[in-house]
């Protein structure tokens, strides 16, 4: 881990951030962007994340997002097309804590 870490940061390379199935991996931060993927609150590529969970993902983003870092999140497709759905809950509320 520490080598990956390392070239990571040396190569200004994102370590990818992960939610799957209430895993999280260590909050390590290696570039001047962060990359996360979510993979559903169900099970991989199953069911709708809830607003509480989605809250405090835009939360997490605001967070990240200062001091200046681009932030680019990939909700995983499921089943019902609920990732769109919950990619744009998402930005709202971003946006929304910006304005």
């Amino acid at each position: 881990v520490c080598l990956v870490y390392l070239k990571n940061v040396n190569y200004n390379m994102a370590f990818y951030l992960y939610n799957l199935t209430g895993q999280l991996p260590l909050e390590t931060i290696t570039a001047d962007f962060i990359y996360f993927r979510l993979h559903r609150q169900a099970g991989p590529y199953q069911g709708q994340y809830d607003e509480n969970v989605l809250r405090s993902w835009a939360k997490t983003c605001m967070a990240w997002s200062h001091p200046r870092k681009d932030v680019y999140g990939y909700f995983d497709l499921d089943e019902k097309d609920y990732a769109i759905k919950d990619a744009r809950i998402c930005k709202d509320m971003v946006q929304k804590q910006t304005t």
